[in-house]
């Protein structure tokens, strides 16, 4: 299922453009993380370390199919759009979960986007991830939130800094 999420596409098809069925993405997203669960236990992962199989997504909204669900049926509700959890119940899976979530943000950003923009951006999105009551049963208290901001945007920094360009040797051929 990995082939379903658009950071693996590689920039081929997106299968879920074939389906035209929100609800029926849905269920193969949250299959994964079924999946993802299962594989945990036939190879005896730890249980804390397979615990963050289901809380890196808590009960996240599956935003994109939830809109393209509204758009087929304005009455449409959130409840097969949602990941079943649980929530993150450690600080270190609601990190995951930030992770997750602010990393394909900042790989989105334009290359002009300065350092205030990415922790406006992280910002955004770890705030609606605890208005959406994600974080509630992690610990992750706000000066904590506040380390992670700036770990990622460091992060983000160190992958994007220029590098000069390096000369390429031309092929040489080899004689026998």
């Amino acid at each position: 299922a990995p082939q379903w999420f658009i950071e693996n596409q590689q920039g081929g098809d997106n299968p879920h453009d074939h389906l035209d069925d929100p609800w029926r993405s849905a269920e193969i997203l949250q299959a994964h993380v079924d999946e993802g669960i299962k594989m945990a236990r036939r190879y005896g992962l730890p249980q804390p370390v397979a615990d963050y199989i289901p809380e890196h997504q808590g009960t996240l909204r599956m935003g994109y199919f939830w809109h393209r669900a509204k758009e087929q049926n304005p009455n449409a509700s959130d409840r097969p759009f949602r990941y079943r959890g649980p929530k993150p119940q450690s600080k270190e899976s609601a990190v995951m979960m930030l992770a997750d979530g602010c990393e394909a943000a900042l790989r989105a950003m334009p290359p002009e986007t300065d350092e205030a923009q990415a922790c406006d951006g992280v910002r955004r999105i770890i705030h609606s991830r605890r208005h959406d009551g994600q974080l509630d049963d992690s610990g992750l208290g706000t000066g904590e939130i506040e380390l992670v901001v700036r770990a990622f945007v460091k992060v983000w920094r160190r992958m994007r800094h220029r590098r000069i360009p390096y000369p390429i040797p031309a092929r040489k051929a080899f004689s026998a």
